[in-house]
């Protein structure tokens, strides 16, 4: 089949909806509304784009590589200052579920973290991507990006050490 065929995009859309936009939505929780937004801009992009894909990664990390670019832009265009402090609010809402409130933290610590760092976990852990290939792609070495991403865990643990010392839990 044909890249440029849309029942090909059709089929990618199928298949890649509800990663997209559990991918939003984690990024913007609580705001909901924005992330199916954004869910649909992603679409339309990918469907612009469906030509030019050269097929040099998946389908999906094409798709997280426009989401991510649509995530930087929101907060970008709303000059949202995140911090712990500002989104700390949004975490005690929504259902008791312990799952629910541990993805709302760690939503809020991947948004209070650097982008840098955000965008290495992301690569590495959501993306599968290797330190080989990443460190590739920025020109680094391998130790560098090992050592980048060693930095950015540990944010990820004091920064959630904060936000449960903040609601008065254990960790």
């Amino acid at each position: 089949m044909a890249r440029e065929d849309v029942a090909d995009f059709n089929a990618v859309f199928e298949t890649h909806f509800a990663d997209i936009y559990g991918y939003l939505a984690f990024r913007l929780a609580p705001r909901i509304e924005d992330a199916r937004d954004l869910t649909q801009d992603v679409f339309v992009a990918g469907l612009k784009g469906w030509k030019t894909f050269r097929g040099e990664s998946t389908p999906l990390q094409w798709l997280r590589a426009i989401a991510r670019r649509k995530v930087a832009d929101y907060f970008q265009r709303n000059s949202e200052s995140i911090s712990v402090e500002a989104i700390l609010p949004s975490c005690q809402a929504g259902p008791d579920s312990p799952a629910v409130e541990r993805t709302e933290r760690l939503a809020v610590v991947m948004r209070s973290i650097t982008a840098e760092s955000r965008e290495l976990l992301e690569e590495k852990y959501i993306d599968g991507i290797s330190v080989r290939e990443m460190a590739r792609r920025r020109g680094k070495t391998e130790k560098a990006i090992e050592s980048a991403l060693g930095r950015a865990r540990a944010a990820v643990r004091e920064k959630y050490g904060q936000v449960q010392a903040r609601m008065g839990e254990s960790s």
